[in-house]
């Protein structure tokens, strides 16, 4: 590692211990280790039922105080009394929606921006579409001359929309810890399977109407949802509970434990991802790291993880009726499903952690 002896400074929503995390905090935990090996990392973040006040994980230091909606203010004092007892060298501010703002913070050092996903339409699930567009333009406007870390090129594009200069912009790729030595034998019946939270924006509907429309040309497919549920999201569970009570061939299966995912991914023969946007489609990388190929809409962040027509296919337009069109052919043609399930596997295993790690010190390498 080339950086070491330095104090560096997390900024992030979530840990790696919320039951809220997501690939998102995957990632920063792997980055967070990565330099306590060799580097004081402190990660300041929010709290949550029974978490403990200040815990080492990998090596690193989380600080908790407040909620998801308060967390930005304890930050900014902890950080002052952090600082006062040595300075830091590095903040990673991490964007989800927004960042921290730490470029406010009083004698500030380095500051290096990590984000997954501009938000876009995703403001939509939460405010007026247009208000959304606003808190992207400020935000941005005011990071503008920051450096930022990003795991896809899509996400490296819209920040260029942004005036973000591309000089700025490092992309660090994603990794899949999944790692199998053979691809697992898919027997029968054929199973649809979505993974990821159960929230609007990864339209999780669209995935149980295009199993409608499939079953009706294949009646023994079934479709297993698998994804954590959060209470503010508690209304659109229960549109999608009421979806699948309709059917005896829909499963879901709430707050699954890696090894369940990991079992059900093996089994499945097609991940579906109707997500309106990602940062980076991490579960259509553990679903080749199984074998199993995905089919997802043309947006940012599907696009990034899907070789389209080699490890799964894109749908032509953003509909369940062309979701249940790709899912068909592809169920239906022996030889190019077995061709893309060996491709999607070949394809997993190049997104190691040690591949990640490496890109990030080089991203680090102009900034310190």
């Amino acid at each position: 590692m080339q950086l070491s002896g330095k104090r560096i400074l997390f900024l992030n929503w979530k840990d790696i211990h919320n039951p809220s995390a997501g690939g998102a905090e995957v990632l920063t935990d792997a980055l967070a280790s990565h330099l306590a090996e060799e580097n004081e990392v402190l990660y300041i973040t929010s709290s949550f039922p029974n978490a403990p006040k200040i815990e080492t994980i990998n090596g690193y230091t989380v600080i908790r105080a407040g909620n998801i909606a308060t967390c930005m203010i304890h930050a900014f004092f902890t950080h002052d009394k952090l600082q006062r007892e040595r300075k830091f060298d590095l903040i990673i501010d991490q964007v989800h929606g927004v960042p921290f703002f730490s470029l406010f913070y009083t004698n500030h050092p380095r500051i290096l921006t990590l984000i997954h996903e501009v938000a876009g339409d995703l403001w939509s699930t939460v405010f007026p579409r247009a208000f959304g567009k606003h808190v992207d333009a400020f935000w941005l406007w005011l990071y503008k001359k920051q450096q930022f870390i990003t795991v896809s090129q899509s996400t490296k594009q819209e920040l260029m929309l942004h005036r973000i200069p591309e000089s700025h912009i490092h992309i660090i790729p994603n990794f899949c810890d999944l790692q199998l030595s053979t691809i697992p034998e898919k027997t029968s019946p054929f199973t649809l399977i979505v993974l990821g939270r159960i929230a609007p924006g990864k339209r999780i509907e669209h995935a149980i109407e295009a199993f409608r429309i499939l079953k009706k040309t294949i009646p023994e497919v079934h479709l297993i949802i698998i994804g954590k549920s959060e209470k503010k999201y508690d209304a659109y569970n229960n549109i999608i509970q009421n979806l699948a009570d309709q059917s005896p061939d829909i499963t879901i299966i709430r707050n699954a434990n890696d090894q369940e995912k990991t079992n059900w991914l093996k089994q499945s023969h097609i991940l579906l991802m109707p997500s309106k946007k990602e940062g980076y489609g991490i579960a259509i990388l553990e679903a080749a790291a199984c074998g199993t190929p995905a089919i997802g809409y043309n947006v940012a962040g599907i696009r990034d993880a899907i070789i389209d027509g080699e490890t799964g296919l894109l749908a032509k337009e953003e509909l369940p009726e062309q979701l249940a069109k790709a899912s068909l052919m592809l169920l239906q043609n022996s030889s190019q499903y077995a061709a893309m399930k060996s491709a999607a596997f070949l394809h997993a295993q190049q997104y190691t952690a040690e591949h990640t790690l490496l890109s990030f010190e080089i991203a680090l390498a102009p900034i310190l």
